[in-house]
């Protein structure tokens, strides 16, 4: 899955979704298939809060992909995001 397949991409961009691409741009650079993870969890797909891109700043500060792609598979993850989850 590609960002550009996601709705919030679609109907315009607003700043903070730029900064959200941009961070998964980041990730793809490192290694597409955590980024294709991160697009793939569903609390990406609706669209984006402050406290989801600060997740995936979290996952994209992670400086071995095999752990960040890891991380990305933990339910804890893949259920939403909370702020202590954050910090």
């Amino acid at each position: 899955m590609s960002v550009i397949g996601l709705g919030w991409v679609q109907d315009g961009i607003e700043d903070l979704e730029a900064q959200t691409i941009r961070e998964l741009s980041y990730i793809t650079y490192k290694d597409a298939g955590v980024a294709s993870a991160v697009i793939g969890l569903g609390w990406i797909q609706d669209n984006i809060q402050n406290l989801e891109w600060q997740a995936i700043d979290w996952i994209n500060n992670f400086s071995d992909p095999k752990v960040a792609f890891s991380v990305v598979g933990l339910p804890w993850i893949g259920d939403g995001i909370e702020e202590q989850e954050v910090r």
